[in-house]
């Protein structure tokens, strides 16, 4: 999903990437603001307006019956006719972000190093230095600017009724992750080394309301930042079992975010997002391979498959706090590899997608997906 925008009209517009009819284009989806129903375009086929814009449109923002979409490709805005689906480009240099303000009359776009405030045929009406570091999303609304900062880890809310004037109003957000212990309003868009960049999005209803995305979760709270609801997603496939708590905690797919289990109450909850930083390498080929984790001597230790030198390594780290730690790295052969020696008292041997970890002792081997 490129971008998602509310109208004025009550129409949801949803910008996807689409190559099906054109090498470089999106698909722009009308939704039913009050069901979720899409609202088909006239004449099309696919029940979806297919427009030519670049390859990397993004941000997408309702004003005046236009959509405005951010274009790197073409160093501009793609402006969408909202009840056409005709295309248009106007050049703006450097844009980043965007959001609008349809009591305003605003378009909001956030430059390199600028916020300036557009009117809705692109005109500059007010611009501002960024008023925070590292922007990392921008939403408008009623006369109220609200930008989540990845540098800072909050979300900063500004009264902007006078376009001349951005006045600070609240800050939302402990600003002490992105990791550790799950907190709503410790967000994981927040800088870290090893952990830059990470998407977010947020937005604002005209009452204040504030909604928070970022890493799977949907946080919305209220106008005073008191949490209302919040959701919480990961991706399904490979979530592995934690061998190390008597599988009473949960591993997401890439074994940085883990949620416990409470067997005698069917219930579960988000726990934490782990430092994993060390097991990362944007050089590689392909990704780790996260296959769980196991316990000894009072500590626990998580087991990974690690492209080094785009060879597969088996990689085994010690949780120090929520920071994984490697304390060792050998060689797979063939798939199969058995540690020399022994990790925290455990010897681990990979098989397949499976790792086994045994007692020297003649205990039997346990076995975990």
């Amino acid at each position: 999903m490129r971008g998602v925008a509310a109208g004025a009209d009550g129409n949801v517009w949803v910008l996807r990437a689409d190559t099906t009819f054109a090498a470089s284009g999106s698909r722009l989806t009308r939704l039913d603001g009050s069901n979720g129903s899409i609202r088909p375009w006239k004449g099309s086929e696919v029940m979806h307006a297919i427009v030519r814009t670049g390859a990397g449109a993004c941000r997408l923002a309702a004003l005046g019956g236009k959509l405005f979409a951010i274009d790197p490709e073409k160093n501009g805005l793609d402006v969408i006719d909202a009840a056409t689906g005709e295309l248009s480009v106007r050049p703006l240099d450097g844009a980043e972000l965007l959001a609008s303000d349809e009591h305003s009359g605003v378009l909001w776009v956030a430059r390199k190093a600028t916020l300036d405030a557009l009117s809705p045929d692109l005109q500059v009406l007010a611009s501002h230095p960024l008023p925070v570091a590292r922007p990392g999303a921008i939403a408008a609304s009623n006369g109220t600017l609200a930008v989540a900062s990845r540098a800072t880890g909050k979300v900063h809310l500004f009264s902007c009724a006078d376009l001349k004037t951005l006045k600070p109003l609240r800050i939302v957000g402990r600003g002490d992750g992105p990791y550790g212990e799950f907190r709503t309003d410790r967000f994981l868009f927040q800088d870290a080394p090893g952990w830059e960049n990470s998407p977010c999005d947020v937005a604002i209803s005209p009452a204040g309301e504030l909604a928070v995305i970022d890493r799977g979760r949907l946080i919305v709270l209220d106008p005073k930042g008191r949490l209302l609801w919040y959701t919480f997603g990961v991706f399904g496939n490979q979530s592995q079992l934690s061998h190390g708590t008597q599988y009473r905690r949960l591993w997401d797919t890439y074994g940085d975010r883990s949620f416990t289990l409470d067997e005698k109450r069917g219930t579960w909850e988000p726990e934490a997002f782990w430092d994993t930083s060390a097991v990362r390498d944007a050089r590689a080929e392909w990704s780790n391979v996260f296959l769980g984790d196991f316990a000894d001597g009072g500590k626990v230790f998580g087991v990974y498959v690690r492209p080094l030198a785009n060879t597969p390594h088996l990689l085994v780290v010690r949780y120090d706090g929520y920071r994984a730690v490697p304390v060792r790295t050998t060689p797979l052969d063939g798939g199969r590899v058995a540690v020399e020696g022994l990790v925290a008292g455990l010897p681990v041997v990979v098989k397949g997608a499976y790792f086994v970890r045994a007692q020297f002792e003649g205990a039997p081997a346990e076995e975990g997906a």
